[in-house]
């Protein structure tokens, strides 16, 4: 099973905040290098896109695309949210790095709700496959 495809089978809305989650998780921890950020703000942005980028297909290949397909997302960015909470008034600075931070944060809330719901209905017995 193609992660990959099976996104490209939802609606466009989807599609769109998909793309835009793959984006930032790469894109978040490049800005953060190339403008000189704390090393172990550096490193923990990183290491929590990897963990995501190398989950979520493994992930999929195991289960497909099901309500808890959000799985990686809630064991990596849980704690990565709380960490990014705790460390926000170090971003308050203006520039890129501010910016990046700051939608690295709200994208991160935003799909940690829908995970959690979509986690809570498979519980409830929601488990056929979304595509």
């Amino acid at each position: 099973m193609d992660l990959i495809r099976d996104v490209l089978m939802l609606s466009p809305a989807i599609v769109v905040w998909s793309g835009w989650m793959f984006g930032l998780v790469i894109v978040a921890p490049i800005v953060l290098l190339l403008c000189r950020a704390r090393w172990l703000d550096v490193a923990v942005v990183a290491a929590t896109s990897i963990a995501v980028v190398t989950l979520m297909p493994l992930w999929h290949a195991q289960v497909g695309y099901v309500r808890m397909i959000g799985l990686p997302h809630i064991v990596v960015w849980t704690p990565l949210a709380i960490y990014l909470y705790r460390r926000r008034r170090h971003f308050m600075t203006p520039g890129l790095v501010r910016w990046t931070m700051a939608a690295l944060m709200a994208t991160i809330v935003v799909s940690l709700g829908f995970d959690y719901v979509d986690a809570l209905r498979y519980l409830l017995g929601e488990r056929a496959p979304l595509v």
